[in-house]
């Protein structure tokens, strides 16, 4: 290896990081569909989809902007979407919880770390 080169010690993939919690029961929600649809300055769409592990957990990699809006969704009816924060055409990684209640849906952004 030269001097220049270098080698990352850990992943920095920026990632969204979560859990879907069902309220009812207080049991976590898995294998369901959540994901990031972000929108691009020209209009174009990009979509990047996981599924939830046993515990409920995802982890979705965030795609590479630029990006004008994006936010995070689940496929359980009655969630609603968390809108992600865009600086600098970038989405900002970080954490968010969905919970899943009888009646209505909720959810909880934490902020964004990078």
């Amino acid at each position: 290896m030269s001097d220049t080169e270098t080698t990352p010690l850990v992943d920095v993939t920026p990632t969204i990081y979560g859990r879907i919690i069902d309220v009812s029961n207080f049991a976590y929600v898995s294998n369901v569909e959540v994901g990031i649809a972000a929108v691009r300055p020209d209009g174009e769409k990009v979509n990047v989809v996981v599924r939830t592990t046993d515990g409920g957990a995802f982890e979705i990699p965030v795609p590479a902007g630029p990006f004008v809006a994006a936010r995070a969704a689940t496929g359980i009816d009655g969630t609603a979407p968390i809108e992600l924060d865009v600086e600098d055409g970038e989405i900002v990684p970080g954490d968010v919880v969905f919970t899943v209640a009888p009646e209505h849906g909720s959810h909880l952004r934490f902020g964004g770390f990078g």
